[in-house]
């Protein structure tokens, strides 16, 4: 099954900031989610929060 679909997205920087920042928010709501439900203690929590900075950070990773 094949689906069409079409994407508007924002013309203008603020409607790109604000899409980028609502991606953003929701990315972290389900990480949140994610970890939570794992059962992590505090400190796992902080070092996998700790290690997705680092990464992002990393010149060389590609998504």
């Amino acid at each position: 099954m094949e689906i069409d679909i079409i994407i508007h997205l924002p013309s203008t920087d603020t409607g790109r900031t604000q899409l980028e920042n609502k991606v953003s928010e929701i990315h972290a709501d389900c990480i949140e989610k994610y970890m939570n439900n794992m059962g992590y203690s505090e400190k796992e929590k902080r070092n996998l929060i700790e290690q997705m900075i680092h990464r992002k950070g990393d010149k060389t990773y590609e998504n």
